[in-house]
């Protein structure tokens, strides 16, 4: 429930999706408000426990993505950035940009 109030209080005013699907119909909606190119960029979202010294990545729809990254790579963190980014210039289209975090 705290979720669901989360998302449609904070999350939705400054993130275009949690998907592919919610992030071009966010781009689309705001193109049809008059808006010429929006921003985009890649997140992902971690938590450190600094007791065990372990990081924890919330659960989201890329769990098959990350397991092809650590088959591919030992470094999953930077290799699922860089299949989120690849991803998201897919979206990309006239008169937007991709910021790169």
């Amino acid at each position: 429930m705290l979720k669901a109030i989360l998302k449609l209080t904070l999350y939705n005013q400054f993130c275009a999706g949690e998907t592919e699907k919610e992030t071009t119909t966010c781009v689309k909606n705001l193109k049809d408000l008059g808006f010429k190119g929006v921003i985009l960029t890649y997140a992902k979202e971690t938590v450190f426990d600094s007791k065990s010294k372990t990081v924890d990545h919330p659960s989201s729809t890329m769990e098959k993505t990350r397991e092809l990254e650590a088959s591919v790579t030992n470094d999953t963190d930077i290799e699922a950035w860089r299949v989120g980014t690849l991803r998201t210039v897919d979206l990309i289209s006239e008169g937007d940009i991709l910021a790169i975090k």
